[in-house]
């Protein structure tokens, strides 16, 4: 008989522990182990070959916009949302933007605009967006209404050749020499003045 301490018996006890434990089933002498590529050694469990999931690479489709473009409108899509909502009474959902948006590009989504159809998708919305800000309750109601005013008089002045196309017009109409010299609404009569200007 065995005594407690006995090294042999301590090792016996330990390895019949460790064998009813784990992935597989033993019932006498019989193991059960369920799954693909499993190898048996002593009672353990093994699989050799183990599942490997592919790496998934999301890439852009080609004759496609590319992701850069495509975050670019969202944002500039968001921006405009965010002002809409804010001068107009009715809510538009994010789902309506983009619906407004795909029907105004004709596709059925933005994924799907080839890249010189980009710079008119730009264009719609910098219209939606000067619609708004001509808006009587644009200078209280959109964020940052100033800056966007002299953002885009400055650029449009640029696109005219001339960084400071605008300035003898205010000087004559306005009586100041600087763009932050002119009231809210003075800023709304001259983007729109300076947007309908031509080289």
């Amino acid at each position: 008989m065995n005594s407690p301490e006995d090294p042999q018996a301590r090792i016996v006890k330990l390895m019949r522990e460790a064998t009813t434990s784990g992935s597989s089933e033993r019932d006498g002498n019989t193991v059960k182990v369920r799954g693909n590529g499993n190898t048996v050694a002593g009672g353990d469990v093994y699989n050799f070959n183990p599942t490997i999931r592919p790496k998934v690479t999301v890439k852009t489709g080609d004759g496609v916009i590319d992701a850069k473009q495509k975050a670019e409108i969202s944002t500039k899509l968001k921006q405009w949302l965010t002002a809409r909502n804010a001068v107009r009474r009715e809510k538009m959902t994010i789902a309506a933007a983009w619906s407004a948006f795909n029907a105004a590009m004709k596709v059925n989504s933005y994924a799907e605009l080839r890249p010189e159809q980009f710079p008119g998708a730009l264009d719609w919305l910098k219209k939606q967006r000067a619609i708004l800000s001509s808006m009587k309750s644009a200078p209280t109601k959109i964020v940052g209404f100033r800056n966007d005013m002299i953002t885009a008089i400055k650029a449009r002045s640029k696109q005219l050749g001339d960084l400071n196309y605008y300035r003898p017009h205010i000087v004559k109409s306005y009586g100041v020499e600087s763009l932050t010299g002119l009231s809210d609404r003075q800023l709304q009569e001259l983007r729109a003045w300076i947007m309908q200007q031509r080289r």
